[in-house]
């Protein structure tokens, strides 16, 4: 089914990353959802700064491209951030990122996904 392609802006973008935090935390409340194990191993600094753009709703690709990277090595650096940090999804991940909530996504304010 081709979907086509949709834009997305600065806004949209901070509301999705804010809405997906706020669930977390109010699984948490709830308890719904189980705090964040200890991790297994630091994140590594590129590996943080993966982690913020995720918190930020970034894709792969747009994480790619904001650092320098290629689409596997962000692949391979994401793996890498669940298993440390014992999280099932990038949205369990970002929300063991401390202080993700002041965190300002570095994209320009539209941008055009093309989905599969």
């Amino acid at each position: 089914m081709d979907l086509g392609a949709f834009e997305i802006d600065d806004r949209m973008s901070q509301a999705i990353a804010q809405a997906v935090r706020s669930a977390v935390f109010a699984s948490l409340e709830r308890g719904t959802l189980e705090a964040a194990p200890p991790p297994r191993e630091r994140l590594s600094e590129r590996e943080r700064e993966v982690l913020q753009h995720i918190a930020a709703g970034d894709s792969n690709k747009l994480i790619a491209r904001a650092l320098g990277l290629s689409p596997h090595t962000v692949k391979r650096h994401v793996a890498n951030i669940l298993d440390k940090l014992n999280a099932r999804t990038r949205a369990q991940a970002a929300a063991r990122l401390p202080g993700n909530m002041s965190f300002q996504p570095s994209f320009p304010s539209s941008r055009r996904i093309s989905r599969p």
